[in-house]
Protein backbone atom coordinates (compact mmCIF):
# COMPACT_ATOMS: atom_id res chain seq x y z
CA UNK A 1 0.00 0.00 0.00
CA UNK A 2 3.04 1.91 0.38
CA UNK A 3 4.56 1.99 -2.68
CA UNK A 4 0.66 2.56 -4.34
CA UNK A 5 0.31 5.52 -1.95
CA UNK A 6 4.03 6.52 -3.42
CA UNK A 7 3.08 6.30 -6.85
CA UNK A 8 -0.17 8.08 -6.86
CA UNK A 9 1.77 11.03 -4.86
CA UNK A 10 4.01 11.04 -7.10
CA UNK A 11 1.13 11.34 -10.60
CA UNK A 12 -0.53 14.29 -8.64
CA UNK A 13 2.76 16.37 -7.89
CA UNK A 14 3.02 15.77 -11.87
CA UNK A 15 -0.04 17.36 -12.60
CA UNK A 16 0.71 20.55 -10.52
CA UNK A 17 0.38 23.52 -13.06
CA UNK A 18 -1.70 21.80 -15.86
CA UNK A 19 -5.06 22.13 -16.79
CA UNK A 20 -7.90 19.56 -16.06
CA UNK A 21 -8.90 19.66 -20.15
CA UNK A 22 -5.03 18.50 -20.68
CA UNK A 23 -4.66 14.62 -22.19
CA UNK A 24 -4.41 12.04 -19.03
CA UNK A 25 -5.27 14.21 -16.67
CA UNK A 26 -8.41 12.58 -15.92
CA UNK A 27 -7.11 9.36 -15.86
CA UNK A 28 -4.75 10.30 -12.94
CA UNK A 29 -7.43 12.09 -10.80
CA UNK A 30 -9.63 8.95 -11.55
CA UNK A 31 -6.78 6.62 -9.83
CA UNK A 32 -6.19 9.01 -7.06
CA UNK A 33 -10.08 8.81 -6.20
CA UNK A 34 -10.10 5.32 -6.44
CA UNK A 35 -7.03 5.02 -4.34
CA UNK A 36 -9.47 7.54 -2.01
CA UNK A 37 -12.19 5.44 -2.44
CA UNK A 38 -10.21 2.16 -1.46
CA UNK A 39 -8.75 3.01 1.57
CA UNK A 40 -11.50 5.13 3.34
CA UNK A 41 -12.51 2.46 5.51
CA UNK A 42 -8.54 2.25 6.92
CA UNK A 43 -8.88 6.56 7.27
CA UNK A 44 -12.37 6.02 8.85
CA UNK A 45 -10.87 3.51 11.45
CA UNK A 46 -7.80 5.56 12.21
CA UNK A 47 -5.79 3.31 10.65
CA UNK A 48 -4.39 6.07 8.24
CA UNK A 49 -4.10 9.60 9.57
CA UNK A 50 -5.95 11.77 7.19
CA UNK A 51 -2.91 14.45 7.75
CA UNK A 52 -0.58 11.73 6.33
CA UNK A 53 -3.08 11.76 3.40
CA UNK A 54 -3.33 15.47 3.08
CA UNK A 55 0.51 15.85 2.74
CA UNK A 56 0.77 13.39 0.49
CA UNK A 57 -1.75 15.06 -2.05
CA UNK A 58 -1.14 18.18 -0.90
CA UNK A 59 -1.59 21.36 -3.60
CA UNK A 60 -1.87 19.92 -6.91
CA UNK A 61 -4.99 17.91 -5.84
CA UNK A 62 -6.25 20.95 -4.21
CA UNK A 63 -6.04 22.93 -7.05
CA UNK A 64 -7.74 20.16 -9.35
CA UNK A 65 -10.17 19.32 -6.67
CA UNK A 66 -11.31 23.18 -6.44
CA UNK A 67 -11.64 23.50 -10.54
CA UNK A 68 -15.64 23.76 -11.24
CA UNK A 69 -14.43 22.55 -14.89
CA UNK A 70 -13.13 19.12 -12.90
CA UNK A 71 -15.90 18.74 -10.23
CA UNK A 72 -18.67 19.25 -13.27
CA UNK A 73 -16.05 16.29 -15.36
CA UNK A 74 -16.97 13.91 -12.27
CA UNK A 75 -20.43 14.72 -11.70
CA UNK A 76 -21.10 14.01 -16.00
CA UNK A 77 -18.70 11.12 -16.83
CA UNK A 78 -17.92 9.47 -13.44
CA UNK A 79 -20.87 9.89 -11.08
CA UNK A 80 -19.55 7.13 -8.68
CA UNK A 81 -16.86 9.38 -7.59
CA UNK A 82 -19.09 12.16 -6.12
CA UNK A 83 -18.76 10.68 -2.64
CA UNK A 84 -15.15 10.22 -3.12
CA UNK A 85 -14.31 13.47 -4.67
CA UNK A 86 -16.09 15.07 -1.39
CA UNK A 87 -14.38 12.87 0.96
CA UNK A 88 -10.68 13.96 -1.11
CA UNK A 89 -11.64 17.65 -0.34
CA UNK A 90 -12.09 17.00 3.20
CA UNK A 91 -8.38 15.27 3.98
CA UNK A 92 -6.93 17.43 0.61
Amino acid sequence: MLKELEDHMAAVRALDGKSVDEPGIREVIERCLDFFERIEHLRSAGVIPSTILGRAFGNPLKRILADPRFAEMVKRNAPEYEEVLILAGKIS
